[in-house]
C-alpha cells in the first residue's frame, strides 16, 4: 500500500529508493522494491514480503535494481568501509535468496547508482569511481569494469539497456554544470553531445535501440527538463 511516497508494510513505513517489475510465465508480475539499507521487498500477485539482503558491512545502501526475469534480479549500491571510504555493492536474486557478488575494485572510492539487465546473463551498472564515471558489466560469470567513452570523467546516475548491445547512461559532467550522456554500441562507450541547459540527468528509459528519454534537473535549482 502506498501513502505519501512511502510503501507501508504492516506498521512500518519505509521510503522506496527504486522499484522494478517484470512479467513472468502466464504474464504474472513480480516486483522488487529497494527500501533502504540492505532491505528489499518482493511482490507476486497481491502480496508484498520483506526480504533481507546480505550486507558486507553494517553501513550498506542499495540505490538501483533491475530484473530480467522474476528469478533474476540485480541490485546495486555502496558499502561504507571505515569512516570515509566506499566500495561498490552488488547483490543478486536467484529466485530463492539474495547473494552478494564480487565486483572489481577500482583504486579509488566507488559507488553504483543505476543498473539495467536486458538479459539474464547481461547487466550494466553505472555510478562513480571517485575520480569520474564508473561502468561495470556482468557477463553471466563475473563483473568487469568497462572503459568510459569520456575517459572516466563525469558521474553517471542511471542506465537503460534495450538489448545487450544498446545501452544509454546519463549523469553529470565533470565540470559539475552540464548533463552527460554516453552510449554503448556493442563495442565501446561513446559520448553523445547534448544541446541542454546547465544541469544534470538522473533517469533514462530506452524502449528500443533508437528511442531513449532522459529526465533531470537544470540550474538554477527547481527547474526540470527532458531529453529525447
Amino acid at each position: 500500500m502506498q501513502e505519501g511516497g512511502k510503501v507501508v508494510f504492516g506498521s512500518f513505513g519505509l521510503r522506496v529508493a527504486a522499484m522494478r517489475c517484470v512479467a513472468g510465465a502466464g504474464m504474472a508480475v513480480a516486483c522488487v522494491a529497494l527500501l533502504g539499507s540492505g532491505v528489499s521487498s518482493a511482490a507476486a500477485g497481491s502480496g508484498w514480503s520483506i526480504q533481507v539482503t546480505p550486507n558486507p558491512v553494517a553501513d550498506s545502501l542499495l540505490n538501483g535494481v533491475s530484473c530480467s526475469l522474476p528469478r533474476a534480479c540485480t541490485a546495486v549500491g555502496t558499502s561504507l568501509i571505515g569512516s570515509v571510504a566506499s566500495r561498490a555493492l552488488v547483490v543478486r536474486w536467484d529466485g530463492r535468496r539474495w547473494k552478494p557478488q564480487v565486483t572489481p575494485k577500482p583504486r579509488v572510492d566507488s559507488v553504483l547508482v543505476g543498473v539495467s539487465c536486458p538479459h539474464v546473463n547481461v547487466c550494466v551498472a553505472v555510478g562513480s569511481g571517485g575520480r569520474g564515471s564508473l561502468v561495470e558489466r556482468w557477463n553471466g560469470r563475473r563483473w568487469r569494469i568497462q572503459a568510459s567513452g569520456s575517459g572516466r570523467s563525469g558521474d553517471l546516475a542511471a542506465v537503460s539497456c534495450s538489448s545487450p548491445s544498446a545501452c544509454t547512461a546519463v549523469g553529470l559532467a565533470d565540470d559539475g554544470q552540464k548533463a552527460f550522456v554516453e552510449r554503448w554500441n556493442g563495442i565501446r562507450w561513446v559520448v553523445q553531445h547534448l544541446q541542454t541547459p546547465a544541469g544534470f540527468l538522473i533517469g533514462v528509459s530506452c524502449p528500443s535501440a533508437t528511442d531513449c528519454t532522459a529526465v533531470g534537473n537544470s540550474y538554477p535549482p527547481g527547474s526540470t527538463f527532458a531529453e529525447q
